[in-house]
């Protein structure tokens, strides 16, 4: 929480310089006041009895304690360097003078400094809600120019309340600039509440899953009465409940939802999310839309995964993927869930994560209640599954490899040739034999650039002599051209 006091702790530090300044001058002010700085002039013509001390302290100072005469020196130094300077202790020789000047600067420098920093704390204070209240208007103009109904315009105006007057963006562009340790420690931190109350980090009991999760979330918020996602949606990541109630909507009372429905009767709710929950993990499990409406029951704040984020994860920790997916089929089985609405859209690769879930899930009894099947059964299922996942993903691993590694081979290939092609003596395609001659460098050599394979040039040479009705007479007689 120190981060926090950094505005207190600069005002203090400058109190702390002041009075080490006070102290400094209160002394050396006391020292160039004394006999031994007077010139002989100002002995003669002041007296014993004419400068600050003595007609402070009398003729022997020294008999009076020290407290009283420090007291006496700061409170001179306050009143110089405060530019209050009551003139009730004055300098008078020529030193006191010299350094009072001094004073003067030195203390209207920091003072002034003291005072600017004291203003900033105040206005620190008041600051964000400054902000908040300019948003807020800005939002509130807005919506009257544009003649927002009532009901949108409040959940408008309700979700810019909750967001604040942070930017998510400005969040997350300072903690993409952290080091990765950084990061992932300070994201684990910010969500320690969430992954200590949701079962799914509780299951898996893996302490670098859970800050590979942390370090991918993304906070948002959502207004009271609204509607998160709707059935049918493109499925785009895992929503975990941080604060909030959310509601699971029955299959087919979506259509009663508008902007103006506001709370939900429970008799069209299914299912109310609690904070440590979540849902919405069959974006990661293969099914492409949303097969339940949920809508915000309260003011919500959620952390979210994105579909593609999770997908890494599961593919790094295969037992959050057997986890999710033994969740999500016994949940399949209690709510009686439609799984027809993804038959369409099942992804053709074959490591998919939809060709193993969707498979499963298909086989399975939907329409059961039975929500008790053997764990054992189940578990074994999923194994089997996650291992054929696992091998059809290692198999596709290795023939993209294999893809990306054949250009270079063929590039490999093509250079050897051509090293061996263009040797510093001659080119040999079978049976002809194409000498370099005149220039040489790179310009003789890109000249005798064959385009054609040694089959299609002999052809061409052989088509050449019948049409000019050359014979082997008019070639060298080691058979040159």
């Amino acid at each position: 929480h120190f981060v926090h006091y950094l505005p207190w702790v600069d005002f203090a530090s400058l109190i702390g310089l002041l009075l080490f300044l006070g102290h400094v001058f209160g002394c050396f002010f006391y020292f160039f006041s004394t006999k031994d700085w007077w010139s002989d002039s100002e002995k003669e013509r002041l007296g014993e009895e004419d400068t600050w001390i003595y007609s402070q302290f009398g003729v022997d100072p020294e008999d009076h304690g020290v407290w009283t005469r420090y007291v006496a020196a700061m409170y001179w130094a306050f009143t110089t360097m405060t530019t209050v300077g009551y003139g009730d202790i004055s300098a008078t020789t020529v030193a006191e003078r010299l350094f009072a000047i001094i004073g003067m600067i030195a203390g209207g420098f920091v003072f002034s400094l003291l005072i600017g920093s004291v203003a900033g704390v105040m206005s620190a204070s008041k600051r964000r809600e400054v902000a908040m209240q300019t948003k807020l208007s800005l939002v509130t103009s807005f919506l009257r120019d544009n003649k927002v109904p009532h009901a949108l315009s409040s959940k408008v105006y309700q979700f810019a309340r909750l967001s604040g007057v942070g930017s998510q963006l400005e969040s997350e562009r300072v903690i993409r600039g952290l080091p990765y340790g950084l990061r992932r420690e300070l994201m684990s931190l910010l969500y320690r509440d969430l992954v200590a109350s949701n079962p799914l980090f509780a299951k898996m009991d893996d302490v670098l899953f859970t800050t590979e999760c942390c370090s991918r979330m993304t906070m948002t918020f959502w207004p009271m009465h609204d509607v998160i996602y709707r059935r049918g949606e493109i499925a785009g990541g895992v929503y975990f409940v941080v604060k909030g109630l959310a509601n699971i909507v029955k299959a087919g009372e979506e259509a009663k939802i508008t902007f103006n429905t506001g709370g939900l009767p429970n008799e069209m709710v299914e299912r109310i999310m609690l904070p440590g929950s979540y849902f919405g993990e069959g974006s990661v499990l293969g099914f492409k839309r949303r097969n339940r409406t949920v809508t915000s029951r309260t003011a919500c704040r959620f952390a979210v995964i994105a579909k593609e984020d999770f997908a890494d994860l599961i593919d790094m920790y295969p037992r959050a993927y057997k986890i999710l997916a033994k969740n999500y089929l016994l949940r399949v089985k209690a709510q009686k869930i439609d799984l027809k609405l993804d038959a369409d859209d099942e992804d053709a690769s074959p490591a998919s994560l939809a060709d193993v879930t969707l498979r499963e899930l298909r086989r399975s009894d939907t329409s059961s209640t039975n929500t008790n099947e053997d764990a054992e059964t189940l578990d074994a299922k999923l194994d089997r599954l996650s291992g054929e996942r696992d091998a059809m993903v290692s198999t596709r691993v290795i023939q993209n490899e294999r893809d990306r590694d054949e250009p270079e081979r063929e590039k490999s290939a093509a250079e050897e040739d051509d090293d061996e092609v263009f040797s510093d003596e001659a080119v040999e395609l079978n049976d002809v034999r194409v000498r370099r001659v005149g220039e040489t460098g790179p310009r003789g050599l890109a000249a005798f650039r064959p385009t054609r394979t040694d089959g299609a040039l002999r052809r061409q040479l052989q088509a050449t002599e019948s049409v000019d009705g050359s014979s082997s007479s008019d070639k060298n007689e080691d058979g040159d051209l």
